[in-house]
């Protein structure tokens, strides 16, 4: 899937293998912004627990600059996990694109509720895109995180006839 950026660069969004060059640039994104300010031991080793995760990706000129990924917690609830977007491209839309994507691939899969724990810094991102926060606020490592469900719709599958 393709969309514009607001610099008007075009940004590929897409699934990607787990423990492909893709997945690893995702990781990288991943230890940068949200292992190392957590004080979180970094990825070094390819995590077998994600293996059945669906991996997806923002590339920009080549370049990933965008992740997230996506885990199944029952028949009916998709969870966001590791949201992570590069700072050179923050504010610029992508991390609304990715979650949007990852809102729509949950839906395509028959999915009709999206689950997240989100970081201070970014509950009212979450708010603006339409996520209902608890009140439990609790610690993981020295972040504040919080619990946020959505109900997405689900795709009608088109028939012929």
């Amino acid at each position: 899937m393709k969309r514009s950026g607001k610099d008007g660069k075009t940004a590929t969004l897409r699934r990607v293998l787990f423990g492909s060059i893709e997945y690893w640039a995702g990781v990288q994104l991943r230890n940068e912004l949200l292992k190392k300010t957590s004080g979180k031991e970094l990825i070094t080793t390819l995590p077998i627990e994600e293996k059945n995760n669906f991996h997806l990706v923002v590339i920009v000129e080549g370049e990933v600059v965008g992740t997230l990924m996506l885990s199944r917690m029952n028949q009916t609830t998709m969870r966001i996990e590791q949201v992570a977007i590069s700072k050179k491209v923050q504010g610029q839309g992508l991390g609304i694109t990715l979650i949007e994507y990852a809102e729509e691939f949950s839906s395509e899969l028959g999915f009709q509720h999206v689950f997240l724990t989100g970081r201070e810094s970014a509950w009212s991102f979450y708010e603006k895109l339409g996520y209902q926060g608890n009140d439990v606020v609790e610690m993981n490592g020295t972040i504040r995180i919080k619990e946020f469900n959505k109900i997405i719709r689900v795709k009608e599958m088109e028939t012929n006839g």
